[in-house]
């Protein structure tokens, strides 16, 4: 079992009237409302259908948030492949009885199946969401069933190599030396020796309490800082001389809570432009009395540093 203080890794979500929609489309959504904020942000997820019974486990391969009504403007923020079905879930999902009820944006969950699950696996009785660690899913097959995307996804590797298993790892490295990445899953295969073939994800887990971050930094525009699409997102603002990020939103609050019971330490690869790779910037912790729900601070507290001594 895993230590308590570490955040759950998956979410269930009770279904309902969507719950052949997702299934068919493996795309979820919620109103963008404070009425609907969890716990954690969590990588997995799975879905309660009648009686509670939860069939398959999803990874969140990304999330965006837009109005349904508006649902283009999602196009240049998402690979072809996602949007197709966005645009299909939304148009079923606006046909059917259940539609949109809420006005204003949603947030909507782009899924990768991982695996089904061993029966009966249920939560009967629960109207909300409720969390799991995923090694207390049980599923089926677990030689079959990685935690790796089955379907393409915008950091996909050309690799067809099937092999998940651990290769070399980097040792020692700094802001001056680091390495160059085009894709979010190559900094992660460096730093753990692991072998993916793609990951879209704003941040990947490690124990000893840190993780790795693959923030996108803003760009100017009209004399402001902005996210590069046109989709709702974070800003996340480095200072002048790299030893701070501010990160915030104009459309989704700082969860404090989360972040004070999440994974400490941010190993930070940053892209500073749509062109440019990512690149080691620093290790930064989140300054909890300097932050709050409009704005999180982060400070760089090292460097440089040593991944192979980091326990995975």
């Amino acid at each position: 079992m895993k230590e308590q203080s570490l955040s759950p890794d998956v979410i269930s979500w009770p279904a309902g009237s969507t719950y052949e929609i997702i299934l068919e489309t493996h795309v979820h959504a919620h109103p963008a409302t404070d009425g609907f904020r969890t716990k954690y942000s969590c990588p997995f997820v799975t879905f309660r259908e009648k009686g509670g019974f939860m069939h398959e486990l999803f990874m969140v391969a990304s999330k965006v948030v837009c109005d349904p009504r508006q649902i283009e403007t999602a196009q240049f923020a998402l690979p072809s492949d996602d949007f197709r079905r966005l645009k299909q879930y939304v148009e079923i999902r606006g046909s059917s009885e259940f539609g949109f009820s809420s006005d204003g944006p949603y947030v909507f969950y782009l899924l990768n199946k991982v695996g089904d699950i061993k029966q009966p696996f249920a939560k009967p009785g629960l109207q909300g969401h409720t969390y799991y660690y995923l090694e207390d899913v049980p599923l089926c097959d677990k030689e079959e069933n990685t935690i790796e995307p089955d379907l393409p996804i915008q950091d996909m590797a050309v690799d067809t190599n099937d092999d998940q298993l651990m290769g070399d790892r980097l040792g020692v490295i700094s802001i001056e030396s680091s390495p160059t990445f085009d894709y979010i899953y190559e900094v992660i295969n460096a730093c753990t020796g692991r072998k993916l073939k793609g990951y879209q994800q704003a941040s990947y887990p490690l124990n000893s309490g840190f993780h790795l971050w693959f923030p996108k930094l803003p760009m100017l525009k009209g004399g402001r800082l902005v996210p590069w699409s046109t989709v709702k997102s974070w800003i996340n603002e480095l200072s002048s001389d790299g030893k701070e990020i501010c990160m915030r939103s104009d459309y989704e609050l700082v969860d404090m809570d989360n972040v004070r019971k999440g994974r400490s330490l941010w190993i930070t690869f940053a892209k500073a432009s749509p062109d440019a790779p990512y690149r080691y910037i620093g290790t930064f912790c989140p300054d909890i009395d300097r932050s709050s729900e409009k704005g999180l601070i982060l400070t760089r507290v090292a460097d440089c540093i040593d991944l192979s001594g980091i326990d995975l």
